[in-house]
């Protein structure tokens, strides 16, 4: 999935990845990110691996919301949601304003379902208060890596 892979450096011989920060964070702020969303969304629905993925995810966590009872996070408030073979992305979106990271993560650790690295980001839109998030699934996609500027 060449979407997917753009937010990925590899480390060393070991093959072992992890997501670039500024990468990832610039599209979880971007004004075009429904556009981009819809760019890994199509790469993914054309993916039989990703496809499982997906299905997995979003089955557990609309199951732990169901079950949890989570005060604040339903199933229609999550709008968005899409996963390639290494990563998960999608949105909340709230018009009360709520900011669904810790939710996010309690959802991911209840699921029993593989996350490793997980970076949400709080956004305004003419819907309400977005939550974007994005987080690995692989445990060779376990890190952060950060874009360092020589001095």
């Amino acid at each position: 999935m060449r979407t997917e892979t753009s937010f990925f450096t590899i480390r060393g011989t070991t093959q072992k990845s992890g997501v670039y920060l500024d990468t990832v964070e610039a599209f979880l702020d971007a004004e075009d990110f429904d556009e981009r969303f819809r760019q890994i969304q199509r790469e993914a629905a054309a993916t039989p691996e990703a496809v499982q993925i997906e299905s997995a995810y979003l089955d557990a966590l609309q199951a732990e919301i169901q079950h949890a009872g989570m005060s604040g996070l339903s199933e229609r408030k999550m709008t968005d949601f899409t996963c390639g073979i290494r990563i998960c992305t999608g949105r909340f979106v709230d018009p009360d304003g709520i900011y669904f990271k810790e939710q996010l993560q309690a959802l991911l650790k209840a699921s029993k379902l593989p996350y490793f690295a997980v970076m949400t980001r709080k956004v305004q839109s003419a819907s309400g208060t977005e939550t974007r998030f994005l987080f690995t699934t692989h445990p060779e996609s376990r890190g952060i890596a950060v874009h360092l500027t020589p001095r």
